[in-house]
């Protein structure tokens, strides 16, 4: 459907690739009902994780496996999902963790599963004998992305049967290390659907909601800060400063990734209970990440960040933030990246101590928005699919491979 955007305007091309999604939907009621379609998603690690999965889940189904029986309530409690627990194992990071140590969980999936979708990458020492698919979460920011350094990440997708490359990058990156081509599949991560419906499609009505969720009138400008957790990040010192020096007559919503130093996220807590213009967000019931896509006015992010391609995507601005110290250095970034970032305002640390400079900042930033050419480049060399249409695809794929066992060359 990329095709037709230079006949149609895109506003229109969504509301086609909408369409389809309802559609399909329609026609994956069976499979979708079925407990025993053959549908997996491991998720061993982080509970969170099953967000990626969602747009998947809601179109084809399936059943969740995890590593622990804590992540299983959770998983359940929060996405109302089906969740298997066979072994009870706490894994902290998947990339030291030994396949012998959820044996019986690998048993479980080659008895159960006709396809294992993975979301994160391991080495699952050849114990495997289904068809599996790797669907990447977050779109790769950086020229050398540090997730593919070293040998093992590479080692682990050679011993999965497909990868979906969610990004131009990752494809680029995978071939120059060997990964055969049979197995790169280009789509773009399924979310991207999601995103466009609730924030271009149903953006009003979805914001409303949000609104409602935080218990924030019309009137009041929504800040949200989603910073990194991994390598060169501003959570230590310059976003503990945007939370002190917000000026009260914003809102703003502080997002932390599901994996950030506990430490860390109570020295955001002990400030949020101090100002009542600052909400901790994994805290409102019922608020998601989609939420925050549809309501928010301005972003506070770091620059190598995958979520800033959902920012991007969802059309919202942005203001970057760096650390200080040894968070100082960013790391390369994709030319695409790099003119939307130099583009935008940014918060660095050294200024972040200062309120009236902080309040500038974001007023500037709200004032003035977004580069919207800065955008569509970004946009247009990142993704493969930008029509709204990318959940469609995967589930195509991953309805074949159930049906057939493989997927035709």
């Amino acid at each position: 459907m990329n095709r037709v955007f230079g006949v149609l305007p895109r506003r229109i091309v969504y509301w086609l690739s909408y369409f389809q999604y309802v559609w399909l939907k329609m026609r994956l009621r069976a499979l979708r009902n079925d407990r025993s379609s053959g549908i997996i998603y491991f998720i061993p690690e982080v509970p969170g994780h099953f967000m990626h999965a969602a747009p998947l889940y809601k179109l084809i189904g399936g059943t969740v496996v995890t590593a622990s029986k804590k992540n299983k309530k959770e998983i359940m409690e929060k996405y109302q999902v089906e969740c298997v627990a066979v072994d009870d194992v706490a894994i902290s990071d998947v990339r030291n963790f030994k396949s012998d140590v959820l044996a019986k969980t690998f048993e479980y999936i080659n008895k159960h599963a006709k396809v294992a979708i993975f979301y994160d990458l391991m080495d699952i020492g050849g114990r495997l004998s289904v068809p599996s698919i790797f669907l990447h979460h977050g779109v790769s920011l950086g020229k050398v992305r540090a997730f593919w350094e070293g040998e093992s990440r590479i080692r682990y997708v050679k011993q999965l049967d497909y990868i979906a490359n969610g990004d131009q990058f990752s494809h680029e990156i995978m071939l120059k290390r060997g990964v055969p081509e049979a197995k790169l599949l280009d789509l773009t991560i399924a979310r991207t659907t999601e995103i466009i419906q609730k924030t271009v499609l149903f953006r009003w009505r979805n914001a409303r909601k949000a609104r409602r969720k935080l218990g924030v009138g019309r009137s009041r400008k929504i800040i949200v800060y989603m910073p990194s957790y991994w390598s060169k990040n501003s959570l230590e010192d310059t976003g503990l400063n945007l939370l002190r020096q917000i000026d009260e007559k914003y809102t703003l919503i502080f997002w932390p990734h599901p994996q950030t130093d506990r430490k860390i996220v109570q020295k955001y807590e002990e400030i949020a209970k101090r100002r009542s213009n600052i909400i901790i967000g994994q805290r409102v019931k019922g608020l998601d990440i989609l939420d925050l896509y549809a309501v928010a006015d301005l972003f506070v992010a770091d620059p190598p960040t995958s979520v800033v391609s959902d920012m991007i995507l969802a059309n919202k601005p942005v203001v970057f933030a760096y650390g200080g110290g040894e968070n100082a250095t960013i790391a390369d970034l994709p030319w695409p990246l790099e003119m939307v970032v130099s583009s935008a305002l940014r918060l660095d640390c050294a200024a972040s101590y200062h309120r009236e400079v902080v309040n500038n900042i974001v007023g500037r930033a709200l004032r003035v928005g977004l580069d919207k050419r800065a955008y569509r480049s970004f946009i247009d060399a990142v993704f493969y699919n930008t029509t709204g249409s990318a959940a469609v695809r995967t589930a195509q794929y991953i309805e074949v491979i159930v049906r057939d066992g493989k997927l035709k060359n």
